[in-house]
């Protein structure tokens, strides 16, 4: 798809006629931000600004004059790994109305109760995790609106309204089959067994809610961390058989999994979207191979001629320092620069003209790769 790029960020909030989505990733973590028009902004996942130590879409928000407590109405946990739900708890504390959503596969009261249990061991021990993260959402949620979360899976509405109501946020999974899996499986073996638990990071990682947001003629498809399942009835390849998802063809795709091969399906690239789609990926330089690779980077450019980062990738491993690489070395086998700038790419158009392009903002770490 076509798009005009500028590399000088435009610092004013979107009019009520434009949709608008704002991809953050710092290189350990990743949010996207969305407005759907009329006033109406969508959080999916949530990191923290490395600037402001706030969760990066409440700092944007206020960056651009806008009260977050006002303008976000919904927001959504894709799935529970840290990288992906730091700062969300802080987020429907600012903003007490908006409405937060999860994975339908966690919906049970022994996921409920283990999450306040491990949240309570672990403050014992001085230290947090992802239980603890969602212990203070339901403790939001309780407090302020005196209900529990929603539930997403596929086929199920997240959003309506924004632009002439029109907009819409429909997940496109978990599949009903997954859900069902994780429902009879034991519910304590999702922790690891670490003095301070947290829970694993599973593959394939199918309990991700992966959505479509479409808005009149505009589409896009949002991948989360979604990945391939050997099991045809979950994961992607349920996605692409599903009845249940909209029909569309998106021209903007926020790629799963940072690019990695396992979150890459030919099926969806081939019936799901346009060709030569904008594509956004965030990486995750977390772990000693980074993501996405050269390879993975190889791949999705033979696919797409637009493909959009909001950080650099990696970089070599910092020069070394003597005895500080010992200490290094004892707490991670893995070493590379994390940017410290507030990258972004913005996407935005104008939702009442159909003939208008996107138009694509960089701003510090974010890069145009190619």
């Amino acid at each position: 798809m076509k798009s005009s790029v500028s590399s000088a960020p435009e610092m004013q909030p979107p009019a009520s006629n434009e949709f608008e989505a704002v991809f953050f990733g710092p290189g350990v973590g990743e949010c996207t931000l969305m407005h759907l028009g009329n006033g109406d902004w969508v959080v999916i996942d949530s990191c923290l600004c490395p600037v402001t130590k706030k969760p990066t879409a409440i700092s944007y928000l206020e960056a651009i004059g806008l009260d977050p407590s006002k303008s976000i109405k919904q927001v959504l946990a894709t799935h529970w790994h840290d990288d992906h739900v730091r700062g969300i708890s802080d987020i429907l504390r600012i903003c007490p109305q908006a409405r937060f959503a999860m994975s339908t596969a966690l919906r049970s009261d022994q996921f409920y109760q283990l999450v306040f249990e491990v949240d309570k061991l672990n403050k014992r021990v001085s230290s947090t995790s992802t239980a603890s993260e969602f212990a203070d959402i339901f403790e939001q949620i309780i407090d302020q609106t005196q209900r529990g979360p929603e539930f997403a899976h596929e086929g199920s509405i997240l959003f309506r309204g924004g632009f002439k109501g029109i907009a819409v946020v429909q997940a496109i999974s978990p599949s009903h089959a997954t859900i069902t899996h994780t429902q009879r499986s034991n519910i304590t073996s999702l922790l690891t067994d670490q003095k301070t638990q947290c829970f694993k990071k599973f593959t394939p990682n199918d309990l991700s809610v992966a959505a479509i947001v479409s808005v009149g003629h505009f589409h896009l498809l949002f991948g989360a961390d979604l990945e391939n399942s050997n099991n045809p009835s979950c994961g992607w390849g349920a996605v692409v058989a599903s009845n249940s998802r909209p029909q569309i063809i998106a021209d903007v795709f926020k790629i799963p999994h940072h690019g990695s091969k396992n979150g890459h399906n030919n099926a969806v690239w081939t019936t799901m979207l346009s060709a030569s789609p904008i594509a956004v990926v965030t990486s995750f330089t977390k772990q000693r191979t980074p993501l996405p690779t050269e390879s993975d980077i190889s791949r999705i450019l033979g696919l797409t001629k637009s493909l959009y980062s909001p950080s650099c990738p990696a970089t070599p491993k910092p020069h070394r320092r003597g005895g500080v690489d010992l200490m290094v070395r004892a707490a991670t086998r893995a070493r590379h620069v994390i940017s410290d700038k507030q990258g972004f790419v913005k996407l935005r158009i104008d939702l009442s003209n159909t003939k208008s392009l996107p138009t694509i903002t960089l701003s510090g770490s974010a890069t145009k790769i190619s």
